[in-house]
């Protein structure tokens, strides 16, 4: 078991970011029971953990949201990780804390603060797909580094990359099995480390986004090309969807027991004041906690509803303090504040792409940018039928295909 440094724990002085003055972390240790830091006031951040538990060598992968305060004031108690992670007791010794602003990006790491050092290594710039698809710079021969990437449409991305003998390191984006082709957008923010030196440094992806061309109304209905390597596996519009006719991807509920296993979606058993459904939006291969009720003497009922899944609810109540519960289930309460609401589309919707000609956009199981679908594009130009909706917390719009088939607005849009 990993032991706690004995060095004095560092007093919460915020260290010097990498482009924004304004926007800073404060040194922590693994006594540090609040994460707190400078940002510009009202903004919204990510937070983000990656490294052992404290006396632990467990590894943990945690992110979480906050907003400054109009003082420009934030912070984050680490609690609030360990009331999720029943294992998580806080920070550990090495552990990196990234902190992504709209437009900037700080890093600390507990214990050993970090320097904004630009000489250390360097970071080449970056251009949005298709024009590039991978990260590139220098650091020392052989030095392993970490990568944060954070795109615009919420998702965070997290990879470890190490320098040849020469000096010289790559990441290229479309070899790893959790991203599509579409990789880099404009605004995308990106922060990478290095331990060994005790710094980071930050780059966005430039602002020159793709040209798009609009297509003919004639296609609405028209084949792809089925001969080619960039065949459309989902049918168009004209045709049912591939997965299933539901207009949203499969949704479950919580068991009525206290079991872990979610059962298929049973009408509700009392009346309620609102029914809908929501899909959690917490961090990938994570869970939010279900409670036994939304009045202040609620309790934990140790089940975690995985990030990414859809839950039907049978009503909605408020509490004392203005926070919304959604009932999922027969003394089963889930919070709103790591949820996103389906809307489905009530009358009948087209989509069209509008991205490159000759390329297509990758299809998602989730409206959070988790699993995309291997093989399955769909090509500049062609129309799709949309079922349902979704608005991230960004304002960015997912949009349902059928069953488990999501595409976002980035290059999908809405004919009228």
């Amino acid at each position: 078991m990993k032991e706690s440094s004995s060095s004095p724990t560092p007093q919460p002085n915020p260290a010097e970011p990498a482009s924004n003055l304004e926007l800073a972390i404060a040194n922590a240790s693994p006594d540090t029971s609040t994460i707190t830091g400078k940002a510009k006031p009202d903004q919204r951040l990510t937070v983000i953990y990656n490294g052992p538990g404290k006396d632990s060598n467990v590894q943990y992968k945690l992110s979480t949201t906050t907003t400054a305060d109009k003082n420009g004031d934030w912070s984050l108690p680490v609690a609030q990780w360990t009331a999720l992670t029943s294992d998580f007791i806080g920070l550990g010794d090495g552990g990196n804390i990234i902190i992504f602003s709209r437009d900037d990006a700080v890093a600390t790491q507990v214990n050993h603060p970090l320097k904004d050092e630009k000489k250390t290594f360097t970071v080449n710039p970056v251009a949005p797909y298709p024009a590039q698809s991978t990260i590139t710079g220098t650091a020392a021969p052989n030095q392993k580094l970490t990568i944060y990437y954070q795109q615009q449409v919420g998702k965070n991305l997290v990879y470890d990359v190490t320098a040849d003998n020469t000096g010289h390191w790559s990441l290229d984006m479309d070899q790893q099995d959790d991203d599509e082709t579409i990789s880099f957008r404009s605004g995308d923010h990106f922060i990478v480390v290095n331990s060994a030196t005790q710094s980071y440094i930050t780059g966005t992806v430039a602002q020159n986004s793709p040209t798009v061309s609009p297509a003919s109304d004639s296609q609405t209905t028209s084949q792809p090309d089925t001969t080619t390597p960039k065949t459309i596996v989902v049918p168009p519009v004209n045709n049912h969807p591939v997965v299933t006719h539901t207009p949203i991807p499969q949704v479950t509920s919580p068991s009525q027991s206290a079991s872990t296993t979610p059962s298929q979606v049973q009408p509700a058993a009392t009346k309620s004041l609102e029914a809908g459904t929501v899909i959690i939006n917490y961090v990938n291969h994570y869970g939010v906690a279900v409670w036994n009720s939304p009045n202040p003497d609620q309790r934990v009922t140790g089940q975690l509803l995985p990030s990414g899944t859809a839950w039907h609810y049978s009503d909605r109540q408020t509490d004392v303090a203005g926070n919304t519960w959604y009932h999922v289930g027969r003394d089963q309460w889930l919070s709103a504040r790591y949820t996103l609401k389906v809307t489905p589309v009530t009358t009948e919707t087209v989509g069209e792409v509008q991205y490159v000609p000759g390329y297509g956009i990758a299809v998602w199981q989730s409206p959070l940018g988790y699993n995309f679908i291997p093989g399955k594009k769909l090509i500049h130009g062609s129309k799709w039928r949309v079922f349902a909706e979704v608005t991230q917390t960004d304002g960015s719009h997912w949009y349902n295909l059928g069953g488990q088939q999501w595409v976002s607005s980035q290059y999908f849009k809405l004919k009228p």
